[in-house]
């Protein structure tokens, strides 16, 4: 495990063959700077690992509503691990430790849950934010994290691009795992992912494009991009910088960004997290209209899209299969 943020003294370590994603989500912590979600692999089956040491000091049940288009675990849990008089507030675990069990970076806490607070596309993870002790239960307040790690930009120095080719390197009925043709990826410092142009500057892509309307961006080491700064992956414009925090900054399509604190309470949408004024743009793959694409930050070099269907589909397609991916194709 490798220490990848910190927030109030506490220190969240992801495995060095993890992913990890900061604003991959619509959930408000995630829109607010203050969560992290880290991805051990493909397998619900396999054992979560403890991002954080200390002791355990809440473990809540609670029933998490109904998923769609999967078999969710009915359940998920509030696992609080408290460090430095603050608490590491963690989800999608069922906990296999007990209160006041002292825990260190690594160890088992349980098993991943698919619950249903998680769309059907979403791969396990811990969801972690750092808060006050008693203040587990509440969704909001998360202290902001500071991403551990910088470095300058390594990767491709044009992206003029508006279609990729790629071939299916892994085929589920959720999503695709494809391997573009041309290369879209960069590097800064122990991360890896998806390059994008902020105003003549490079930094990696961390967001779920075009549907969450807002995602987050791993600036490069003596970054100048500032706010109001276009993003474009390839030619397509994403959105403008409406917040820099550290070195990460935040995107939203039509330059104004919503905190999902309303329509959180009122059950939130995967469109509803920026106040957008512009066509919400959609993505073609060999013709089909799919969702989009789901990025994050990778540990290790991994050159390879994930492709998230409108809705499953009954049967997987081809590993090997071409596509043609189209980013821009209007509302």
């Amino acid at each position: 495990m490798i220490p990848v943020a910190e927030a109030e003294g506490v220190t969240i370590h992801a495995p060095k063959d993890g992913i990890v994603g900061f604003h991959n989500s619509p959930y408000p912590a995630h829109v607010q700077d203050g969560a992290i979600d880290i991805f051990f692999g493909m397998d619900f089956t396999a054992p979560a690992l403890s991002p954080v040491s200390g002791k355990v000091i809440c473990i809540e049940k609670n029933k998490a509503g109904v998923a769609r288009h999967f078999q969710a675990d009915p359940y998920d849990y509030i696992l609080g691990i408290e460090q430095n008089g603050v608490c590491a507030r963690m989800l999608h675990v069922k906990p296999e430790v007990e209160e006041s069990d002292e825990i260190d970076i690594g160890d088992r806490l349980g098993r991943h849950l698919r619950s249903p607070l998680l769309p059907f596309w979403s791969s396990p993870h811990i969801h972690v934010e750092i808060k006050e002790c008693n203040d587990m239960r509440n969704p909001l307040g998360a202290f902001p994290l500071n991403i551990i790690g910088h470095g300058r930009f390594n990767g491709p120095q044009k992206l003029d691009f508006t279609e990729i080719d790629a071939v299916i390197a892994q085929s589920t009925k959720d999503y695709l795992i494809v391997e573009p043709s041309i290369d879209i990826f960069g590097s800064i410092g122990k991360y890896h992912g998806i390059a994008v142009n902020v105003a003549g500057e490079f930094a990696l892509l961390d967001a779920q494009v075009p549907w969450n309307c807002y995602g987050g961006l791993l600036l490069a080491q003596e970054s100048r991009i500032s706010l109001e700064d276009e993003v474009r992956f390839g030619e397509v414009p994403l959105g403008k910088v409406v917040r820099i925090h550290g070195n990460m900054a935040t995107y939203a399509l039509g330059g104004k960004l919503g905190n999902g604190i309303d329509r959180y309470s009122k059950g939130l949408t995967y469109k509803d997290v920026g106040r957008f004024d512009v066509p919400y743009k959609r993505i073609k793959v060999n013709g089909k209209i799919f969702l989009g694409i789901s990025t994050s930050l990778s540990l290790y070099e991994n050159r390879t899209l994930k492709l998230v269907f409108e809705e499953p589909q009954e049967k997987p397609l081809e590993v090997g299969e071409f596509l043609r991916i189209e980013l821009d194709v209007g509302d």
